[in-house]
């Protein structure tokens, strides 16, 4: 009964040593083969749409133009030629050198416009009306003109014209280079009408 009890109990605690000694000392088995990938999942819901950004600037942005100022020949009165000066700082040495055009415009005391240069000529008087446009050091001047081609001083009339209104004078300034939006080619700006220019531009009348 001593015997079998002995070896009853060594057997045992050997099956726990051996059983312990795998549990630390064994080496890690081979790695499995990797699952197979599972299936997509549904494609989920879209998403509400933004609201609409505000519309960009026009092309046309970057034309200047003036208002209308009125006839004021202070800066050169003679009996034949008359001048009147503006200075304009956004006309500088490299918006001319980059091609940049200037465009002036008289406006009649009947309220009619007209792109200078202006020659009327009829048999009782001849003026021109023009203008232009100058680059100094320190400064832009754009300056118009009225001038007797009749050899002829210049009437009230010829300058002024009926008394409905006074003369004004006004110019657009186009930096060389301006991509107007939808537009293939760019026209001949002299030979356009005011009505035309402000509408191409999309400016002020």
């Amino acid at each position: 009964m001593k015997i079998t009890t002995k070896i009853f109990t060594v057997t045992l605690m050997s099956f726990v040593f051996a059983l312990a000694s795998c549990s630390k000392d064994g080496e890690d088995g081979d790695i499995g083969p990797q699952g197979e990938i599972g299936e997509t999942g549904p494609q989920g819901e879209q998403g509400v749409k933004g609201d609409k950004g505000d519309q960009g600037d026009p092309g046309t942005a970057n034309v200047m133009y003036s208002d209308w100022l009125d006839q004021d020949f202070s800066y050169l009165d003679g009996a034949r030629n008359k001048s009147m000066k503006v200075d304009e700082s956004r006309l500088t040495r490299d918006f001319l050198n980059n091609g940049g055009i200037v465009l002036a415009f008289y406006r009649s005391s009947s309220n009619t416009v007209y792109q200078l240069p202006l020659v009327y000529d009829f048999a009782s008087f001849a003026v021109r009306r023009s203008f232009i446009a100058i680059h100094f050091l320190d400064r832009g001047e754009i300056r118009f003109n009225a001038d007797s081609l009749d050899d002829t001083d210049l009437s009230d009339y010829e300058l002024t014209g009926s008394s409905i209104g006074e003369p004004q004078y006004r110019y657009v300034m186009i930096p060389g280079g301006i991509n107007i939006s939808g537009r293939s080619e760019q026209p001949n700006y002299k030979k356009m009408s005011y009505d035309e220019i402000v509408a191409y531009f999309d400016l002020e009348y």
